[in-house]
């Protein structure tokens, strides 16, 4: 009808999506003389676009200018967006038509864009004329993003504020050792979900140790009652290196591999392979979590131009990746996603197992926060001059993931303690994962830290030598 403000796809009028780069989308409009005397348009052009986006669209084929009773004439329009986002504009025919001489309606389409390395076929296989190609990240996250994170873990959930903990809610008294000791408790007991309901929890440093609370054992989760209502608060400010929510196992590092584990590349291996060989796979298991990595060499200090800025290292990885094995044949190692870049035998590419990873371990519904440093001295290097409020919160973190497999931080916001005078949330870095995959940070706000000067410090969310890890809204 005239006058219609509404497009939608049904009659056309909403032409969906085309390609910024290459797209067009051309739709066709009748206009019908019911009538017993022939119809005459007038307008200049005969068809008129008008709006904010007018140029988006073309009138690609004129209609006739003289419609014969009881006929129709068609026009055709060419939608050929030059930005992204949604793009409109109003179509008008003027004609003499008793009733709608006039006659208008709104038409809409979205501009997109589409790389040429991720065609509609895309497949990860995919490479261009250059060599160019998309990695496949279709696996991240928790499981890999094959699993939901469980809303309902398996074990008991613990109240840590009832007895024998007695956690206080009312940040009255220091909480540290009542929530710790049932984090031990239900992860000892073989897992389950720690609860923390509405309050504020003060927690602290214990005296001689770099955390406040850890999450050492598989199957455990901190559960808060939601961002609004649970909030835990760190009263220490001298935390140079310092973790105040540490979820790492007792042991574990993927640098360091377990004795006779260790099966050298017996040739190398392509990027985005998925399979590796061996020299022998004697003592691997279809199931390993295993870590393949190769050696900063002098051949790959050249190759990627850094001659003179790198020196050959055994200790400094190359490139690394955390796999699972799939398969085995003969030694012929199956992984179950592929590698992110080429191992090579001449820089001692090699797979080996590490201690088991921790796993199934999250964060969930609360907030945290850390008391504002009174200290002076936040020069962007003054994390290396002793005394200076920068140098004591250097390197710290309100969160840090570390040698985990398949663990979340969900639900979580940072927010400015009470006795805070500046808009202070945390003292340095917000929340580091390091040495793990398939770890999700979803629905999460992070903000102010105290310190953003240089040696890394002031990040929000950071990842190191991890894989396969999801940070999403």
């Amino acid at each position: 009808a005239s006058g219609d403000t509404t497009p939608n796809s049904s009659d056309h009028s909403d032409f969906g999506d085309a390609d910024i780069a290459s797209g067009t989308v051309v739709r066709t409009f009748a206009i019908a003389n019911p009538g017993s005397a022939p119809l005459t348009l007038s307008g200049t052009p005969l068809v008129a676009l008008s709006g904010d986006h007018a140029a988006d669209f073309s009138v690609s084929a004129m209609p006739a200018t003289s419609v014969a009773a009881t006929s129709t004439t068609t026009f055709q329009i060419t939608f050929n967006p030059a930005a992204l986002g949604l793009r409109t504009a109003t179509v008008t025919v003027v004609s003499d038509d008793i009733d709608e001489g006039v006659y208008t309606f709104a038409i809409q389409g979205s501009g997109t864009w589409r790389s040429a390395l991720y065609p509609t076929d895309w497949t990860p296989a995919t490479t261009d004329g250059a060599g160019r190609f998309l990695h496949d990240f279709g696996y991240a996250g928790y499981h890999g993003g094959m699993e939901p994170i469980p809303d309902a873990p398996p074990g008991p959930v613990v109240d840590a504020t009832q007895a024998p903990y007695q956690a206080d809610p009312t940040g009255t008294t220091d909480s540290t050792d009542a929530i710790q000791q049932a984090l031990d408790a239900v992860g000892e007991a073989g897992g389950g979900v720690v609860l923390l309901p509405a309050g504020t929890y003060l927690i602290s440093l214990p005296a001689g140790q770099s955390w406040a609370l850890r999450i050492r054992h598989p199957r455990t989760v901190l559960r808060g009652a939601g961002t609004a209502q649970t909030f835990l608060e760190c009263t220490s400010t001298t935390i140079r290196s310092a973790n105040i929510l540490l979820v790492r196992p007792d042991a574990g590092s993927v640098f360091t591999e377990l004795a006779g584990t260790s099966h050298p590349l017996a040739a190398d291996a392509d990027n985005r392979a998925t399979s590796v060989t061996l020299d022998n796979v004697d003592g691997l298991a279809v199931g390993d979590r295993v870590v393949l990595r190769s050696d900063w060499t002098q051949d790959f200090i050249d190759e990627h131009g850094m001659n003179g800025i790198w020196t050959p290292s055994t200790s400094r990885t190359g490139p690394l990746f955390l796999r699972c094995i799939t398969a085995i044949d003969g030694n012929a190692v199956t992984l179950d996603t592929p590698i992110r870049y080429p191992l090579k035998t001449r820089d001692n590419a090699r797979l080996y197992r590490c201690d088991p990873f921790l796993r199934e371990v999250g964060i969930e519904d609360l907030s945290i926060g850390n008391r504002q440093h009174p200290g002076t001295g936040w020069g962007d290097n003054d994390y290396s001059v002793a005394g200076t409020g920068a140098y004591e919160v250097h390197g710290s973190h309100l969160i840090h993931f570390y040698h985990v497999w398949d663990g979340w931080m969900r639900r979580v916001n940072t927010y400015r303690p009470a006795s805070n005078t500046g808009d202070v949330h945390a003292l340095s870095n917000i929340a580091k994962t390091s040495s793990s995959r398939f770890v999700t940070f979803t629905n999460c706000v992070v903000q102010r830290t105290q310190y953003e000067g240089g040696g890394g410090n002031g990040y929000g969310l950071a990842l190191q030598d991890a894989n396969d890890c999801l940070m999403t809204a």
